[in-house]
């Protein structure tokens, strides 16, 4: 149950983190200034460790990768 509340969790921070993210992206950029693409990779990494007998989930949010453009 605990491990079902975390991957709740950490899907709503997920969501959380890409709206954000995107609402950022949607200003209009100064074609003067350098630019900075920002990615999101929403991706979730569940594991299935071997703990007490029993299976946890170990959980990563997304990561974030920032690349300037050329």
């Amino acid at each position: 149950m605990k491990s079902l509340i975390r991957l709740v969790f950490n899907l709503v921070i997920a969501l959380l983190l890409l709206s954000c993210l995107n609402s950022f992206a949607a200003e209009e950029v100064d074609p003067g200034k350098e630019t900075v693409y920002v990615m999101v990779e929403p991706y979730l990494i569940t594991n299935f460790v071997k703990k007490n007998g029993r299976l946890g989930f170990l959980n990563t949010l997304p990561r974030i990768i920032t690349t300037k453009a050329n």
